[in-house]
């Protein structure tokens, strides 16, 4: 009898002891990523000692196009009305950190506020108004940030290469064949044509169109698709051999990132969400039937044609924005080589979360 209670006491203190331990390792983090187009924000438990997400407690996407509001200056400058505008975001999210009694937060930057004239100026007035101190990354930063993202991603061994397009320029990053130990030597490849500038070239260069006048590309000839396509193969065999030749050693498997993937193709081909795998014939056929709705006079309600993410116009339903990001992710694989994409289905906050140089 004393021993079975002797034995009952040590489990419940190995039980006690392990409870402790784990809720003493749970960190309540919050990030903030200051976007071209979005300020995003995660609050997250997190297990500090793996830096895996236990929990979102909330997250938002706030639209704010600061890229385009830097470019459409002479002195690329963030103005005052923008910084008191990013500002008042800032302080409704440290309202919302103390809400969820969140002691840990981590605000970043990317391009936007790296290219601006002014980015010293706005980091100090942003952290005198807001507390908040932001780091801006550099884009070797960014570079190793999606590589981890493709890392927690691919579950096959090997070093897999990661693909993301934006607005107005796409990446391609490979693991560097020299790589030192620590294993964060990437060779990273920016192009200068993306989601949107691709979608003008079809309109106003293909089509001869006016995106003032007309912003949908209706009616698409397959002519034209052929010279769009075409003009995909031209900026793919710009990549440098290095990354193709680790393409064809994944045997045409990437790993893809980022909001074109993982909403506009990936919604217009899967039929269920947690279909993350997209092969170059399903872009293929999802072209295909794109075209013929094309050829008709009016098309037809389909949920997977109603995609319009970056605010282009929809003809009847039909969002030419997916069709035109098809198109260009469809070139690339077929000059590249790439047979099937992985899509992460992470957002851009989640990585940061789990990001461990960043909380050290």
């Amino acid at each position: 009898m004393k021993r079975a209670l002797i034995s009952l006491l040590l489990t419940f203190a190995s039980f006690t002891a392990t409870n402790l331990l784990a809720r003493d390792s749970v960190e309540r983090r919050l990030v903030i990523e200051v976007g071209s187009s979005a300020i995003k924000y995660a609050i997250a438990d997190v297990n500090s000692s793996t830096d895996t997400i236990l929990e979102i407690k909330d997250q938002d996407s706030i639209a704010f196009r600061l890229h385009d509001n830097v470019l459409n200056n002479d002195k690329r400058i963030i103005d005052s009305a923008t910084l008191n505008a990013i500002s008042d975001i800032f302080l409704r999210l440290k309202d919302k950190a103390s809400y969820y009694h969140t002691r840990h937060i981590k605000v970043v930057a990317t391009e936007a506020v790296r290219i601006a004239s002014n980015r010293v100026e706005v980091e100090s007035l942003l952290q005198g108004k807001t507390g908040f101190v932001m780091q801006v990354l550099s884009q070797d930063d960014e570079d190793r940030m999606d590589y981890f993202t493709a890392l927690r991603v691919s579950k096959k061994p090997g070093k897999p290469i990661v693909w993301d397009i934006g607005n107005n320029s796409y990446q391609l990053i490979a693991s560097d064949s020299e790589a030192n130990s620590s294993g964060y030597n990437h060779l990273a490849y920016k192009g200068d044509y993306g989601s949107r500038s691709f979608f003008r070239y079809l309109l106003e260069v293909v089509q001869g169109k006016s995106l003032e006048e007309n912003s949908n590309l209706h009616p698409l000839t397959r002519n034209e698709y052929k010279e769009a396509l075409r003009f995909a193969h031209h900026l793919a065999e710009r990549t440098p051999k290095m990354i193709q030749s680790q393409i064809a050693r994944n045997n045409g498997e990437v790993v893809a990132i980022g909001s074109l993937f993982q909403y506009s193709l990936l919604e217009a081909i899967k039929a269920e969400p947690d279909q993350l795998q997209v092969t170059q014939n399903e872009v293929k056929r999802f072209i295909e039937r794109a075209l013929e709705l094309e050829e008709t006079e009016h098309h037809k309600d389909s949920k997977e044609l109603q995609l319009n993410r970056l605010g282009f116009r929809q003809h009847e339903g039909f969002s030419h924005l997916t069709l035109s990001n098809a198109i260009m992710v469809y070139g690339f694989m077929q000059e590249l080589g790439i047979l099937s994409l992985t899509v992460a289905d992470r957002t851009s906050t989640d990585s940061i979360l789990e990001y461990s140089p960043f909380w050290q």
